[in-house]
């Protein structure tokens, strides 16, 4: 089993990423995780701000000719306290009925004949825009990540400036908030 990209492009924060989270990552099994116990934090610079309904996590299964993939968008949360953190800290999570709907699609995975071994994948996309002007060059952001109800947050991706984590392209492409159409 595996975890899918966390934001566009997070193959470009490796440097940022905490190994002992990504170790727990690497051990969960999307195939039976708690879906309701699923939380991300996310410490964005002044000036950005995900989209409306632009946070999802992303569910896909696998095994010889059977596949199920479904998106869901994720809800905000309470935003936990992180007094160090630099910026706006906001976090989400699967509504009550996106974490049944998610419940579901792993029991239908569950019930495929046992013909091979099932593959399953999480993933989360983040469709952000600016609020105000371009973003200094010194903007960071970071990443938490929450796998259980019980627990509280675990850092996933250290501070570091926004256009490591996302790329130059990534970057490129952020428009104002509300008129995503502009160049």
């Amino acid at each position: 089993m595996r975890i899918a990209a966390l934001l566009p492009l997070l193959l470009a924060a490796c440097s940022s990423l905490v190994p002992s989270t990504l170790m727990r990552l690497q051990a969960l099994d999307p195939l039976t995780v708690d879906p309701s116990g699923i939380e991300l934090a996310l410490v964005l610079p002044d000036g950005l701000r995900p989209q409306p309904q632009g946070a999802r996590l992303e569910f896909k299964a696998d095994r010889a000719g059977h596949s199920v993939a479904e998106t869901f968008v994720l809800e905000p949360r309470p935003a936990p306290s992180l007094p160090e953190a630099k910026g706006v800290v906001m976090a989400f999570g699967l509504s009550r009925a996106d974490a049944a709907r998610m419940r579901a699609a792993q029991s239908a995975v569950a019930a495929w004949p046992q013909d091979g071994q099932s593959h399953g994948s999480l993933g989360v996309a983040l469709d952000a825009c600016l609020t105000g002007g371009p973003l200094p060059p010194t903007a960071e952001g970071g990443v938490l990540i929450k796998l259980e109800q019980e627990q509280g947050f675990q850092p996933l991706v250290r501070p570091a400036p926004i256009a490591a984590l996302i790329g130059a392209e990534a970057m490129a492409g952020l428009r104002p908030c509300g008129n995503p159409a502009l160049p």
